[in-house]
């Protein structure tokens, strides 16, 4: 056995492309590139040197290289220096010019796509070792396994643009058609003696051809007979026994090399490409694994035999299914009989998310705040929380996206919204999946429109869809309260980081990311380019192609860095119970320079700021210009996560002509402000508490004595809108008058108001409401919204 080994290795390096493959290590700068990559180039060259001498099959190798020849940068932020970077990198730009190496590249990305990444790294590590005792060649074409695993991922992300998915469908599809009649179950035999096979006999087939992981011995037989296939075609023939991978086996042979493949189950026989082909595959059980390499025109004397081992590494795999029509992949997978229950199952599931969004926000025509306010079935908490819930349409495009629709029946979607408990005749079960799939549905109306119309390729796994946690998906049972956890944006970014990242996904992988990428694509948090609070929408998850990249160095995600903390040493008490605080000088805030580190694999972002406190002490000096300056440090998903916890107003419908914060508050005292009686004109229950002038206005106004603080008891000022910084209680008329709200006004550039929000968490913790204001409302109709007579102690960012 040992001379047949040798054989089939030295004629798989009977013409070494090494050689030709290095001159592409001329450059240094490219052997770098590689490497920031996070391949290596000698890993590549080794690869080349072992699997690239393998003929490309012409039209693959045209598809191949019009998908994967293209490239492009994608801005993730104004703020920060990384991109995103999608399609050919340095690896498959070498590969496209050399033809080893894009052999190389082809194959394992088709390997990349129907295995895990590490165990596949591994199996090769292990295959080539095995390989190479049976040779005569030295061990240095063994590949080093962290390198190799940075080369296997380095191909699966650049080639994200050629679509495995369909290719390995088609050949499951073909199998499948051969091995039923008709869709009824029955199979076709080749001889006289036909039989039915059981239902349950033909699902464990079936789940035969749908584990797509090579057994390792057919994995190893492949590395070693491939070549000889091609090279000796009239004279070899490949017979393997497997339980699994018999479609990858097809992808990789057929397809991908263009040599002929015959599979057979049992008396089932399907050819691609001439018959009968080079290699024969036939469905086993697991512990009949092997593979047999023979010559025709000697039979009896195999070439060399591959039996299981109880040694071999275990190769695993991610069933995975593209995300356009994902939910019907599901509702197929779980065998719900024909296309017609499976559209009725389909529609019952939209249904009931519109349903859980009606229950929470209320008849679908409510979109201004006055209706808002006249419907008596929705709660004031839940109006203000309106910002968090996604839209009916948003939930209708991504349940077309879900389901593969081109359209949605109306109709029987309203049926069954009129009658929840109905179900598809003569059926009275419930999938099993339809939890799940109505949290995929809420996670998918996050993604931003268009991003979802081009991420419909992105592969996403099933079985981690069937392992999302239980608590997130009792939505039938869940109280609204449950139900808005569910929709906040990062319970969505969860739940699609889940299914992109599969098996290697954790909670504290994601805790602190704000970007996540994986096979090629970026999940990220559009707060990372928020210039205000306000910018944060329902709708604000990112989906793109590419993988971060910064001067050429990738990563997989972007996490915060360490961050810093407001000491409550510079702050004002308002009130003591509850807490209420204020930091004067909050309006002085500015965005600063995007500090950016780095990890194994991530970048360590943050964003620094710089603002002058302003002094507590009452009256306070007028302090040098240039002094008391400090600097904080916020993280994107930090800020992501105080919008997300904020409540907002919903939109008013104002035109456009309302007057500005300043000058409606300008408008609400009189003029000049009367430090003695700050009460409005038009409503009594709203008190000036508290306002704050730059160092620079007072010197203007001639007023050093009074400092930079006007209070109650110190002073007047022509005009609120003078102020860069004002407070206001908003108090409920009842016998005790105690504040019911605080608005906090703070003028200048937006940066201010990520300093104000966060400071209004500091402050209260959980025990107070945080609303925003948004771009959508108008001061005036905050400040008359009857929703803040209802919702208790609140803070309200204007």
């Amino acid at each position: 056995m040992d001379a047949s080994f040798q054989l089939g290795y030295e004629l798989t390096n009977a013409l070494n492309p090494l050689g030709q493959a290095v001159s592409a290590l001329k450059s240094l700068g490219l052997i770098e590139a590689i490497r920031k990559s996070g391949s290596d180039a000698i890993t590549e060259l080794r690869l080349a040197s072992f699997i690239g001498r393998h003929r490309i099959d012409e039209a693959m190798k045209i598809h191949f290289r019009e998908a994967v020849a293209k490239s492009g940068q994608s801005t993730i932020s104004r703020y920060i220096d990384i991109v995103l970077e999608a399609g050919a990198g340095p690896t498959v730009q070498e590969a496209l010019k050399n033809p080893a190496l894009f052999s190389m590249v082809i194959q394992l990305s088709a390997l990349a796509f129907s295995h895990e990444d590490e165990s596949l790294a591994n199996a090769i590590v292990e295959a080539t070792e095995r390989i190479a005792q049976r040779s005569t060649r030295d061990a240095d074409i063994i590949p080093d396994y962290v390198s190799l695993l940075g080369t296997v991922r380095a191909c699966r992300q650049q080639t994200a643009s050629f679509h495995w998915a369909p290719l390995y469908e088609a050949v499951e599809r073909k199998i499948v058609s051969a091995l039923t009649k008709g869709g009824d179950g029955r199979l076709e035999f080749m001889n006289s003696n036909k039989r039915h096979r059981t239902h349950d006999a033909l699902k464990t087939e079936l789940r035969s051809l749908t584990n797509r992981h090579l057994p390792f011995k057919i994995l190893e037989s492949l590395l070693v007979g491939l070549l000889p296939l091609q090279s000796l075609e009239e004279h070899r023939i490949l017979h393997a026994k497997s339980d699994s991978g018999i479609s990858t086996i097809v992808v990789w042979c057929y397809h991908v090399l263009g040599i002929g493949v015959s599979v057979r189950f049992q008396d089932v026989e399907v050819n691609f490409g001439k018959e009968p082909g080079n290699i024969i595959i036939e469905n086993s059980a697991a512990e009949d694994v092997c593979a047999i390499m023979m010559d025709p025109a000697d039979p009896h004397e195999p070439l060399f035999a591959l039996h299981i081992d109880e040694n071999d590494p275990i190769i695993s795999y991610e069933h995975r299914s593209q995300a356009f029509g994902f939910g019907l992949r599901v509702l197929m997978l779980e065998d719900l009989g024909s296309e017609e229950l499976r559209r009725f199952w389909s529609h019952w599931i939209i249904a009931h998310c519109l349903i859980r969004v009606r229950d929470l926000l209320g008849p679908p025509e409510t979109d201004k705040l006055r209706d808002l306010i006249r419907y008596e079935g929705t709660s004031s908490a839940t109006l203000i929380s309106a910002s968090t819930i996604p839209s009916e349409r948003s939930i209708m495009i991504a349940a077309k996206f879900t389901f593969a629709m081109d359209t949605v029946d109306d109709d029987l979607v309203e049926d069954f919204m009129d009658s929840p408990s109905a179900r598809p005749e003569p059926f009275t079960f419930l999938p099993f999946s339809w939890r799940a799939l109505m949290a995929l549905i809420f996670a998918l109306s996050r993604i931003h429109p268009n991003d979802l119309e081009r991420c419909g390729n992105l592969p996403l796994s099933l079985p981690a869809f069937e392992k999302l946690d239980q608590k997130y998906l009792e939505i039938e049972k869940s109280t609204n309260y449950q139900m808005k956890a569910l929709m906040k944006i990062p319970m969505s970014f969860h739940i699609l980081c889940s299914l992109m990242l599969g098996a290697s996904f954790s909670e504290d992988y994601i805790e602190h990311a704000v970007l996540v990428s994986a096979w090629g694509w970026s999940i990220f948090f559009g707060t990372i380019d928020a210039l205000d609070p306000a910018d944060v929408s329902a709708c604000d998850i990112r989906l793109l192609q590419g993988v971060p990249a910064r001067k050429g160095l990738r990563r997989s995600r972007i996490i915060d860095g360490p961050t810093d903390l407001i000491p409550l040493s510079t702050a004002e008490r308002l009130r003591t119970q509850p807490l209420v605080v204020y930091f004067p000088g909050v309006s002085t805030f500015e965005r600063r320079e995007v500090l950016v580190g780095h990890q194994s694999d991530a970048f360590s972002v943050i964003q620094s700021f710089e603002w002058k406190p302003g002094p507590p002490a009452i009256p306070p000096a007028i302090e040098p210009d240039g002094s008391s300056k400090r600097k904080l440090k916020m993280g994107f998903r930090t800020m992501l996560e105080l919008c997300a916890d904020a409540g907002r107003f919903p939109p008013c419908g104002c035109d456009s002509n309302v007057l500005e914060p300043a000058q409606y508050l300008d408008s609400l005292f009189k003029t000049p402000v009367d430090s003695v009686s700050l009460r409005t004109n038009h409503n009594s229950n709203i008190i000036f508490k508290w306002g704050w002038l730059s160092p620079e206005t007072i010197r203007k106004m001639l007023q050093p004595k009074n400092g930079s603080t006007i209070r109650k008891e110190s002073g007047s000022i022509a005009s609120l809108s003078e102020l860069q910084e004002i407070i206001l209680e908003r108090r409920v008329e009842d016998k005790n008058g105690d504040p019911h709200s605080w608005m906090f006004y703070v003028s200048g550039n937006s940066a201010s108001k990520w300093l104000q929000l966060l400071d209004m968490y500091h402050a209260c913790g959980n025990k107070l409401k945080i609303i925003l204001r948004g771009r959508s409302t108008c001061v005036e109709c905050v400040f008359k919204s009857p929703l803040l007579d209802k919702l208790g102690p609140t803070l309200v960012l204007l």
